[in-house]
Order: structure tokens, then sequence, then C-alpha cells
């Protein structure tokens, strides 16, 4: 899990920036979580799932736990994180 702040500007687009302990981290959420942030001076925790691949080291949030089992779920029958 990863607890910060969203930083200094609310992202556009569901892929933001968070800060823990002044490491920045850039995280890859689903529009259900993007819209149920909270305000941009908020603090909030995500829970991660980190994709390890050979060529990329991606991060996806979500702001249940049910919403990234059900991620997880669809992962696996899918094999690739943007088609879940």
């Amino acid at each position: 899990m990863i607890a910060g702040s969203p930083g200094d500007s609310r992202p556009r687009l569901p892929i933001g920036p968070a800060r823990s302990r002044r490491v920045g981290y850039v995280v890859h959420i689903p529009l259900s979580t993007f819209y149920d942030l909270p305000d941009q001076e908020s603090p909030a925790s995500l829970w991660i799932h980190t994709h390890v691949r050979e060529d990329a080291l991606a991060l996806y949030g979500f702001l249940t736990e049910r919403e990234r089992a059900l991620f997880l779920m669809l992962l696996g029958s899918r094999g690739r994180p943007r088609v879940a």
C-alpha cells in the first residue's frame, strides 16, 4: 500500500504522481479510483499491484482491496494489465 499526497496538481489522466516519504511514483489507476480520490492536498492510500516484465516495471493503484483482487483475477485470465 502506498500512502501519500497526489502531488501539486490533480492529474487529468488516470495516471498520476504519488509521493511517499519524498519518493515519487507514477501509478496507473482506474477511472473509478480517479473520481473517488480526495482533494489534491488531502492524503490518500492506494492498494498497489506491482507488475514486473523484463522491459518494464508498472504500478497499478486501487482505493479498495476488492478492486485490486478483481484486477488480479482479470490479469490471470488475460495476462496483460492494459486488457484487465
